[in-house]
C-alpha cells in the first residue's frame, strides 16, 4: 500500500537525519561498527609492555602506568609527564627502560609502582625506537641507524653498529643473533657470540620496508607495510628460508602469533585476526576487530594488547 503524502513526509523527516548521522559516524569513527575494546584512553601511544600486573605505555609526552590485573577492567592509571615523546618502553631484570625522542635512554626503579624513580640515563644518537635485551646487555636502536649494546653492569655503551643512517624500527634477540627491522633496507642480522661486539651477518631478501619482527617457534614474521606480512622458516639457525607472504591488502605495521591466531596491526584497516590452518600450513582471514592505527600489539593469554596512535592503550578479547 502506498504511503500518503503526510506519512511520506514523516518518514523522510525521520530517515534523513538518521542517514546523515550514520554517514558521519562511518566517515569519522568507523570503528564503532567493529568489535569494541574494553577501554579506549584516547591518547597517542607508540609502544607498550606488561610486567607483573602493570602495563607501561610510551606516549607523545611521557608514559602511562595502568594496572591490568583484570584485563576486563582497566583504569587510566598514573601518567609520568616528561615533556618529551617516548617511543620505546621495556622492562628488563625488574627495571623499566624508556627511550625518548631526544635520544635519552633512561632506567627507572619500579620497585614501588607508585613512586617510580630514575636510576641512570644515557644519551644516544637519534630517537630511541626499540629496546631488547640478552643476559646482562641491553640493545637499543635509533632513527639514525645506530644499534647500541649497553652493558647493564655499569650502564655504558660496549659496542655500536651503524646502518648508514637508516631508520631502524624494531629489534629482536633470537638465540645468539640480534635481528633488526629497517624501514629502508629490510631485516638485518647481527651476531652476538662475542658479548661486547655487534658483528654483521646478513640481510634477508624479500624484507624491504620492514617495520616489525617477531618469532614463534620456527617462524619469523616480518611486517612490511604495503607488502603485507612475510614469513620465514628459521628451523636452520644458519639459513632463514622464505616460507610465504600474507598480502592482507593494507599496511601491515606489527604482528603477533600464538600458535593458533595471527594478529596483524594494519595502519589502514586496523586490527585483523587470521587463523592458522594446520592441514594446509596457511593462514585464513577471520575478521577485523576495530579500525584504528596500531603501532605495536601483542597477544597475552586470550587478549590483544595494543598501543595505538589514535586510541592509546586498549585491550581486545581474542577469542569468545
Amino acid at each position: 500500500m502506498l504511503l500518503t503524502k503526510k506519512k511520506r513526509i514523516i518518514f523522510l523527516t525521520i530517515l534523513i537525519p538518521f542517514s546523515i548521522v550514520f554517514a558521519f559516524i562511518m566517515i569519522t569513527k568507523p570503528h564503532f561498527f567493529y568489535k569494541q575494546p574494553f577501554k579506549i584512553f584516547g591518547y597517542v601511544a607508540y609502544d607498550t609492555c606488561i610486567y607483573d600486573d602493570n602495563a607501561f605505555t610510551a606516549t607523545n609526552n611521557g608514559f602511562y602506568v595502568n594496572n591490568v590485573s583484570d584485563m576486563n577492567n582497566i583504569n587510566r592509571g598514573s601518567f609520568y609527564d616528561f615533556d618529551d615523546t617516548t617511543f620505546a618502553i621495556s622492562v628488563v631484570n625488574g627495571d623499566l627502560y624508556v627511550g625518548y625522542e631526544s635520544g635519552y635512554l633512561i632506567q627507572y626503579d619500579i620497585t614501588d609502582i607508585h613512586n617510580i624513580i630514575e636510576k641512570e640515563r644515557i644519551h644516544l644518537s637519534g630517537t630511541v625506537t626499540s629496546i631488547t635485551s640478552k643476559d646482562n646487555h641491553l640493545y637499543a636502536s635509533t632513527s639514525s641507524g645506530n644499534i647500541y649494546a649497553i652493558d647493564l653492569t655499569d650502564y655504558t655503551i660496549s659496542s655500536t653498529y651503524t646502518k648508514n643512517n637508516e631508520y631502524i624500527r624494531d629489534l629482536l634477540v633470537y638465540k645468539n643473533l640480534l635481528l633488526f627491522a629497517s624501514i629502508d633496507s629490510g631485516v638485518g642480522i647481527l651476531d652476538l657470540s662475542e658479548i661486547d661486539t655487534l658483528n654483521y651477518v646478513t640481510t634477508l631478501s624479500n624484507t624491504s620496508a620492514s617495520f616489525d619482527i617477531n618469532i614463534y617457534e620456527n617462524k619469523l614474521f616480518v611486517s612490511r607495510h604495503s607488502y603485507g606480512l612475510t614469513i620465514f622458516n628459521i628451523s636452520d639457525n644458519s639459513s632463514f628460508s622464505y616460507s610465504q607472504n600474507i598480502n592482507n591488502g593494507g599496511e601491515a605495521y606489527s604482528s603477533d602469533f600464538n600458535g593458533e591466531y595471527l594478529v596483524i596491526g594494519d595502519l589502514q584497516d586496523g586490527v585483523e585476526t587470521w587463523k592458522y590452518n594446520f592441514s594446509t600450513s596457511t593462514f585464513e582471514y577471520v575478521e577485523t576487530y576495530i579500525q584504528s592505527v596500531p603501532h605495536v600489539l601483542f597477544i597475552k593469554d586470550d587478549y590483544i594488547v595494543i598501543a595505538d596512535q589514535d586510541l592509546g592503550l586498549y585491550i581486545l578479547k581474542l577469542s569468545e
